[in-house]
């Protein structure tokens, strides 16, 4: 199963340098906020915070379409930049762009490929297909 992540910079081969990067953006995603907009949006979501151990807690968060029949599980991570989601969902992928203010830029890759696309909020649903379905 792939994982996708959406973070406030572009990925590199190089882990060790993804503290820089995460060190050099400002952005902090309100938990709180999120819920109450993620809820309003899937009202049947469900969040569990503070999951994992005590060296990486993250917020745990559930989405379910019933008009898509889709369903996913996805993580904001403790450093509250970067959000990961287990299922190709578009339509939260671009939810996500929506919620975070535009002078953020993010990008949108996958746990198996340094592949990646910059979600802006022009973005359409085709080029995440289409990003989607690269190895």
């Amino acid at each position: 199963m792939v994982t996708y992540f959406i973070a406030p910079f572009q990925p590199t081969p190089d882990p060790s340098t993804w503290e820089k990067l995460m060190r050099s953006s400002s952005l902090v995603i309100d938990v709180a906020q999120y819920r109450e907009r993620l809820t309003a949006q899937w009202p049947h979501a469900e969040f569990h915070p503070n999951v994992g151990n005590e060296k990486l807690l993250w917020t745990l968060f559930e989405v379910e379409d019933d008009s898509l029949a889709c369903r996913g599980i996805g993580t904001i991570q403790s450093n509250q930049q970067i959000v990961t989601f287990d299922s190709p969902y578009i339509d939260f992928f671009l939810w996500h762009r929506v919620m975070i203010p535009q002078e953020h830029k993010l990008w949108l890759f996958k746990d198996t490929s340094w592949n990646n696309l910059e979600i802006q909020s022009d973005t359409k649903c085709e080029e995440i297909a289409q990003f989607i379905k690269m190895r």
